[in-house]
């Protein structure tokens, strides 16, 4: 269902600016005084004193990893949508958005607001958070962090979650029903509308699932390396087991509608989890993390940039 109206639904649409500087604010804010509060020369120690041989190849596994995701959704889009630059735009977006909406931003283009994008971006999103949580539970499991009743209600009360997500995005008539009560051309029966577009179109990738899930579960696994590699650049020894954990708990935050990653307050949870776990130092954390966020914002918008060049100059021959 596409729409002659190239203004993009309120919900659809990219961050607000003054949204992008409370968020933008706030992380530096809060990581500005996380610094001033554990000494300015301990942080300053860990950079100087980190190994450039490990951070730098922390960096190309995240780089690497942002193009094979770019890859899945060439893969699963076709030729013709330009995938790997709506996929860098959507990550990019994301960052910055309350409840991760952010990464829907493709559906503000008139080009890319069809049925089909919408419901890739939605299938991705199912698929990527199906992994983080099974990753999640993995580590929790092998950290022995709770015992085992209190895992096993954890467990149930994850599946029950995601499969009740899984069964209102892929019920289209429950759109539809919405729709129906709602005012005929209004923004939210316009919305109700295109969520039953998108709904219908959500079964159309499950034929190339075995693929996309090998893809998600390496570079999600890939993600974790990194970030275990990174610490050991500190001097740090992480475990894939805390890195699941700590990574699980970052994209739970993250999805607050007033935690976006921008913020910063996922990290600090990502933080305190580590430094519950493991011990590791606040003044390790907050110089390994801060360049985490550093590797991960530069590899994605150097990748978006390489994307936005290549798509030009295709379209200019």
């Amino acid at each position: 269902m596409k729409s002659n109206d190239t203004t993009a639904e309120p919900s659809m649409q990219v961050p607000k600016r003054n949204f992008r500087r409370y968020a933008f604010v706030l992380g530096i804010a809060i990581y500005l005084a996380l610094v001033w509060w554990l000494g300015w020369r301990e942080v300053g120690e860990r950079l100087l004193g980190a190994d450039p041989l490990r951070i730098t190849g922390a960096f190309l596994i995240i780089f690497v990893g942002g193009w094979a995701r770019a890859l899945k959704w060439r893969y699963a889009l076709g030729h013709g949508h330009n995938a790997a630059g709506i996929y860098f735009l959507s990550k990019v977006s994301a960052e910055w958005s309350p409840g991760r909406l952010g990464e829907f931003s493709p559906l503000v283009l008139k080009k890319h607001r069809t049925p089909k994008i919408g419901a890739w971006i939605m299938f991705d999103r199912l698929l990527e958070i199906a992994v983080t949580l099974v990753l999640g539970l993995y580590g929790l499991a092998a950290i022995r962090v709770f015992s085992a009743q209190v895992y096993l209600a954890i467990l149930m009360a994850v599946v029950a979650a995601f499969l009740l997500g899984v069964y209102l995005l892929t019920h289209r008539q429950l759109f539809l029903r919405i729709a129906e009560r709602l005012k005929g051309g209004s923004w939210p029966h316009r919305f109700a509308m295109l969520f039953a577009a998108i709904s219908g179109e959500i079964f159309s990738f499950s034929k190339r699932l075995p693929v996309m899930a090998v893809i998600t579960v390496v570079t999600k696994c890939t993600d974790l390396l990194a970030v275990c590699l990174l610490f050991r650049g500190f001097g740090y020894a992480v475990s894939f087991s805390l890195a699941a954990v700590a990574k699980c708990a970052l994209a739970i935050v993250s999805f607050v509608p007033v935690t976006p990653p921008a913020t910063g307050l996922p990290h600090v949870t990502q933080a305190g989890i580590m430094n519950a776990v493991e011990g590791i130092p606040y003044d390790v954390l907050a110089a390994a993390i801060g360049s985490e966020v550093v590797l991960v914002s530069v590899a994605l918008w150097t990748s978006g940039g390489i994307a936005a060049l290549v798509t030009r100059r295709q379209t200019t021959r």
